[in-house]
């Protein structure tokens, strides 16, 4: 009985261990087909990117073209062409802009997660497979162990060492946590005591901000223009567009500072504090071209004759 035991293991055994050979062997052929993938799916990539800005070139091309001829008219209608023209162009440009792949690229993509996913099979197979034969080895030592109590006491012997070492291991890092408060503490000088160190820090703290606000308060009382009727810094604010916008300034948080609501081909003047500030168009209650950034730090501009602290404007053909 004790020999048919044995040949059983040794038929399974050898099972497994074609088995595994042959899942090691697919593997291999998944992960040579998962790099040829990544090969094609760059390539595609590249190609895509390439096409693309192409695009974008000729679109932009055409858009400047039809910007100068409404430019450069005079009539109504030329105007009113070349501004519908330079809004669809300016469509396109976003769309193409937006696009992230096209359909070679999704081709590539799904080829490449079909290894991946046929891979990560194969592994959890050949996994499995490896288990079983640690198990089946496992279940052959046990049965050797009981035929031989030599073995078996060895054994114990062995997983008590084990378990000995582990306990000292796991004590080991309790040690850390005091050698790094010690290092910390040393980085106090060891003349001051905590409290009052740290009310040091706060009140370097306190002074280095008193001397930044005096410093953005003098600079405002030298910037100021004379006769101004509000508090800050000159900054013009232009619309050559053929409709009327809203100039909303914001800050770089996100929240609206304030907005300036100006006639086609009027110019305006508001006084804001120095900062760092982003200008959205507004046409008909909807946001139009780009944000503009807008710094106001005390240097000077000169806007088509006019000395100010910084400008926006609005184009004739909004971009």
């Amino acid at each position: 009985m004790k020999n048919l035991v044995i040949v059983a293991l040794l038929v399974v055994a050898t099972i497994g261990q074609v088995l595994g050979q042959v899942t090691k062997e697919q593997i291999a052929v998944a992960d040579r087909e998962i790099s040829k993938a990544e090969v094609n799916f760059k390539k595609a990539e590249k190609s895509f990117e390439s096409q693309k800005a192409k695009k974008i070139a000729e679109l932009k091309r055409d858009y400047r073209r039809a910007e100068i001829a409404g430019n450069r008219s005079e009539n109504k209608e030329e105007i009113d062409a070349a501004l519908k023209a330079t809004k669809r162009l300016q469509s396109q440009i976003d769309s193409v802009s937006a696009s992230t792949a096209n359909a070679d690229m999704y081709a590539k993509r799904t080829e490449l997660k079909k290894w991946q996913d046929k891979k990560t099979e194969l592994t959890a197979k050949f996994l499995e497979v490896k288990d079983s034969k640690k198990t089946m080895a496992n279940a052959d030592t046990v049965t050797s162990a009981k035929s031989d109590p030599v073995a078996l006491n060895i054994k114990k012997k062995s997983a008590k060492a084990d378990d000995s070492s582990d306990e000292e291991a796991a004590a080991k890092p309790a040690k850390e946590p005091k050698e790094k408060a010690d290092i910390y503490d040393r980085k106090v000088p060891t003349e001051v005591n905590r409290v009052d160190y740290k009310q040091r820090e706060r009140s370097y703290d306190l002074r280095r901000s008193d001397l930044v606000l005096t410093k953005i308060e003098q600079n405002i009382n030298s910037a100021i223009s004379p006769g101004g009727q509000e508090s800050g810094y000159k900054v013009i604010f232009d619309n050559q567009y053929i409709e009327p916008v809203d100039f909303k300034v914001f800050r770089l948080s996100g929240e609206q500072y304030t907005s300036v609501m100006i006639d086609p081909g009027v110019r305006r003047t508001k006084y804001l504090l120095p900062g760092k500030y982003v200008v959205q168009f507004y046409v008909a209650g909807k946001p139009s071209g780009a944000p503009r950034p807008l710094t106001i730090d005390g240097k000077t501009y000169d806007y088509k004759g006019e000395s100010c602290f910084n400008f926006a404007y609005m184009p004739r053909f909004a971009n």
